[in-house]
């Protein structure tokens, strides 16, 4: 692997870290140069000519942070580029503008699409992400290559440290349910479903949850944890239907606003599982039981079959 280059922006350094030892490579360096205007400029610290390049970030749930780390991404793709590197591949483990995905009034932009047009325009190749949002995909033009990388074998492979005699697996609403179908169907486990309406931005009303969840041991599955709105209220349902326990499975921890408070209220919620997609603060591990799924070793796993092949198309589908 003597012509791959691995970058890192500042979202998720430590992860970065992991993934390259994983290959068995080097973290390459980056220079940053700030100046007293407010603007910095990126210095990539290797030849790249000729390499195939993978630059690794997230999104921080953080208004300034987050649109750092953007235009740090924007700046690494295009010195790659210009650099005359043979593909600039980009590791986006958390798109925060991936659901701003179409207009909800008049007189707004897709932001979704911007970031996508914005990343094509400075010279993406690729772009990898971890349980998209699924209208995300269309936003690039057919010149970028899309790997939809899942979490299947993270999610089977907690499941099968439980007890799962008693167990129920529970998609908090009709996308989790198509999204995670093959990991029930490959455990053999009964699944319910719940039908809900969303009334506002942090607003849901759960009209009901199909399923024999009495004295159960709940799996609750979605692709991501923001303020937990959604969880907090199904939380409340399973509690009235008696279930014995919650277990709160997803691919994104962000545990913005009102998060921990929403989950902490539940008194059935025994723990909350999540990939390390995103940094989580100390903090909040102290107050939640948070269980980290470590993503290093998938990643890795991607990077070294398109490196090897240019493709993971098998790599994450369920045998």
């Amino acid at each position: 692997m003597k012509n791959l280059k691995i970058f890192s922006g500042s979202s998720h350094p430590n992860l970065a870290e992991r993934i390259c030892k994983n290959l068995g490579v080097k973290l390459s360096k980056i220079n940053i140069q700030k100046y007293g205007t407010g603007c910095f400029e990126i210095v990539l610290g290797e030849n790249v000519r000729g390499c195939k390049v993978f630059i690794i970030q997230t999104s921080i749930p953080d208004f300034n942070t987050l649109h750092w780390q953007l235009w740090e991404l924007f700046e690494m793709i295009q010195a790659a580029s210009k650099a005359s590197a043979l593909e600039v591949n980009v590791v986006f483990l958390y798109n925060s503008y991936a659901r701003s995905d179409r207009k909800w009034t008049g007189r707004m932009p897709i932001t979704g699409k911007i970031l996508a047009e914005f990343l094509e325009a400075v010279g993406i190749d690729r772009y990898l992400g971890v349980e998209l949002h699924s209208e995300y995909e269309g936003f690039f033009s057919s010149k970028t290559k899309i790997d939809h990388l899942r979490i299947y074998p993270l999610i089977i492979d907690f499941l099968k440290t439980k007890n799962l005699s008693k167990s129920f697996i529970l998609p908090a609403d009709h996308g989790a349910r198509k999204r995670f179908t093959p990991v029930f169907d490959k455990l053999n486990l009964p699944c319910g479903d719940v039908k809900k309406r969303r009334i506002g931005p942090n607003k849901v009303i759960i009209d009901s949850i199909e399923g024999d969840i009495e004295g159960k041991d709940i799996f609750l599955l979605d692709d991501e944890i923001c303020e937990a709105t959604t969880v907090m209220e199904i939380g409340k349902v399973l509690e009235k239907m008696k279930a014995k326990s919650l277990t709160i499975i997803a691919a994104h921890g962000l545990f913005t606003g009102r998060a921990v408070e929403n989950l902490r209220c539940l008194k059935i919620l025994k723990q909350v599982a999540i990939t390390d997609t995103v940094p989580v603060k100390d903090e909040i591990k102290k107050q939640l039981p948070i269980v980290i799924l470590p993503i290093d070793k998938l990643i890795a796993r991607a990077i070294k079959e398109i490196y090897q092949q240019g493709s993971v198309s098998q790599l994450f589908q369920i045998n």
